[in-house]
C-alpha cells in the first residue's frame, strides 16, 4: 500500500471543510454560527478552550473567514486522494485502512441541515466494540464548523476528544440553572468543584481532561447505540430530514434517534450503567438540549434522585419507560410525515406542530439543537 501524504490529505480535507461551511454555515441560527466560528477559531489558532479569544484577531479571521464561503459557495465536496487512490470523502471505512497504519484517523459524516462535517487528526486508540470499529482522534489537523463529540458512518464510530474538550468547557461556563446544577453534582461524582473550575480554570485543565477523555466513552456508547437501533427505516428518515430541512421536523427527527440510541439496550444509558458512572449519567443531562430532558422526563427525575440516592435500577426502569414512549412518538411522526407526502409542506409541518411540538410544552425549536 503507497504510504498517505497526510500534510497533503490534511490541505484536501480542510478545502472540504470550508466548502461544507460555505454551503450550509449560514443556516445556522446568529447564536449557533458565533458560538461555532468561536470554537473553530479556538481549534484553528491553539487558544485553551478554557479562554476568551482577543476580539480583534478573532473578528480579523472571521472577516477572512466569511470572504473564503463567498469564494467557495458554489464549489462541490471532493474526492481525497489516500495513498494513490481517490476515495470517496464520506468512505470512512476505506480511508481509515489506509490511513491508521501511519497513526490517523478521519471522521466524515452530516449534522443540521444535512451539513457534511469531516474531521481528520491523530488517532488515538482503536479497538472493535460490539462489532463496530472504534476510533477516537485526538489532535486534529482539519476539521469545520460542527462540534460533535463523536461520530458514525456506517460500521465505524469514531470519537473526537478535540471537540469533547470545546463542548465540555462551553457547559462549564454556561450560567446557572439546571445545566449549571447538573454539571456541579457530575464534577463532585468525579471529586472536582464547578466553582473552582471557573475561578482558575488552567488550574484544573489536567483534571478536567481526563473528565472529558471517560465522557468521550459516553458519547461512542451514543453512536454504538445508533448503529444497533432498527425502530426507523434509515431511508425513510433521511428522506424527512433532506424534505424537511431547518424545521421542527428535522429537529424532532434527529432528536428522536437520538433518543431511540441512548435508551437502546447497547446505548448510552445502559452503558453509563454498566460502567457505574453517575457522573456521565448527569453530564448527560446537562449536556442534552432541552428538547431531549422533555421526551424523556422518567429519566430526568431518576438522574435527579441519583444526586443523594444512587440507584440504577430504577434508572433501567425509567429508561424503559421512556424508550417506549419515545417509539410510540417516533412513529407518530413518521405516520404524519406519510400521511403528508402527497400534500403539502406545510400541512405536515402544522400538523406535527400542533399534535406534538405543543403538547410537549415546547416552544418554537431550532435545528441548531440538534447537534
Amino acid at each position: 500500500m503507497t504510504a498517505v501524504d497526510v500534510q497533503s490529505l490534511a490541505k484536501r480535507v480542510k478545502r472540504n471543510c470550508d466548502v461544507s461551511d460555505a454551503r450550509f454555515g449560514r443556516q445556522f441560527s446568529m447564536c449557533g454560527l458565533l458560538l461555532r466560528l468561536r470554537n473553530l477559531y479556538k481549534s484553528e489558532n491553539g487558544v485553551p478552550p478554557w479562554e476568551e479569544p482577543d476580539s480583534g484577531p478573532m473578528l480579523e479571521w472571521v472577516a477572512g473567514r466569511e470572504r473564503l464561503w463567498d469564494r467557495l459557495e458554489s464549489e462541490e465536496i471532493a474526492a481525497l486522494e489516500v495513498g494513490g487512490q481517490r476515495v470517496d470523502p464520506f468512505d470512512v471505512e476505506e480511508i481509515n485502512r489506509r490511513l491508521a497504519p501511519a497513526g490517523f484517523a478521519y471522521a466524515a459524516g452530516y449534522g443540521p441541515f444535512l451539513k457534511p462535517t469531516f474531521v481528520l487528526g491523530e488517532l488515538l486508540s482503536r479497538r472493535r466494540d460490539h462489532g463496530l470499529d472504534c476510533l477516537v482522534i485526538g489532535r486534529e489537523l482539519a476539521r469545520d464548523l460542527s462540534f460533535s463529540p463523536a461520530m458514525r458512518q456506517g460500521e465505524v464510530v469514531i470519537g473526537l476528544t478535540g471537540a469533547m474538550r470545546l463542548f465540555f468547557w462551553d457547559r462549564v461556563g454556561e450560567p446557572a440553572g439546571s445545566t449549571s446544577r447538573y454539571m456541579a453534582a457530575a464534577l463532585n461524582y468525579c471529586g472536582l468543584d464547578l466553582a473552582r473550575i471557573r475561578r482558575r480554570p488552567a488550574e484544573h485543565a489536567g483534571a478536567v481532561d481526563e473528565v472529558c477523555g471517560a465522557e468521550v466513552e459516553t458519547y461512542l456508547a451514543h453512536e454504538r447505540g445508533e448503529a444497533r437501533d432498527d425502530t426507523l427505516d434509515p431511508a425513510a428518515w433521511r428522506e424527512a430530514v433532506a424534505d424537511h430541512a431547518a424545521t421542527e421536523i428535522e429537529l424532532l427527527a434527529r432528536t428522536l434517534k437520538d433518543l431511540l440510541a441512548d435508551t437502546h439496550d447497547q446505548g448510552l444509558l445502559i452503558h453509563v450503567r454498566d460502567a457505574d458512572r453517575p457522573a456521565s449519567l448527569l453530564f448527560y443531562l446537562a449536556f442534552v438540549p432541552m428538547l431531549h430532558r422533555l421526551l424523556m422526563p422518567e429519566v430526568v427525575a431518576a438522574a435527579e434522585r441519583f444526586v443523594t440516592r444512587p440507584d440504577w435500577e430504577e434508572l433501567t426502569r425509567a429508561k424503559d419507560e421512556a424508550r417506549q414512549r419515545i417509539v410510540g412518538l417516533s412513529r407518530r411522526l413518521f405516520d404524519l410525515i406519510e400521511a403528508g407526502r402527497h400534500r403539502p409542506p406545510d400541512w405536515t409541518r402544522r400538523e406535527v406542530h400542533d399534535r406534538i411540538v405543543v403538547p410537549l410544552g415546547a416552544r418554537g425549536l431550532s435545528p441548531d439543537g440538534a447537534d
